[in-house]
């Protein structure tokens, strides 16, 4: 990731290859036919965003139960909305629409 591509196309298409061969090798270690059987790709499924999105919500009302018999002060979550951050369908395939943006998201998280 570190090559310098002639323009952000290059880099994407370049991006969505790592990610495949991610998601590849996710399936084919665990030995899994379906999507909800993975570990990595499962999770940018909708349903997977969906799960992550309410563990993370729901954290404050933990928190909350667990706050009298903490020795610090536990962190307090912010709302999470997961809406645009998943990318593959409920077979594991790329949703085209949603690949570019969001990856596009990811890069700029990792420039800053």
């Amino acid at each position: 990731m570190e090559t310098n591509y002639s323009n952000e196309v290059d880099y994407i298409i370049e991006y969505n290859k790592i990610i495949e061969l991610c998601i590849y090798f996710d399936r084919v270690y665990y030995d899994s036919e379906t999507i909800d059987l993975t570990l990595i790709a499962f999770a940018f499924t909708k349903k997977g965003m969906n799960y992550l999105e309410q563990l993370h919500n729901e954290w404050n009302d933990v928190r909350e139960l667990l706050e009298p018999n903490a020795l610090i002060k536990l962190r307090t979550n912010e709302k999470l909305n997961t809406n645009k951050l998943y990318f593959l369908d409920n077979k594991g395939n790329f949703i085209p629409y949603k690949t570019n943006s969001t990856i596009k998201k990811m890069i700029t998280t990792i420039n800053k």
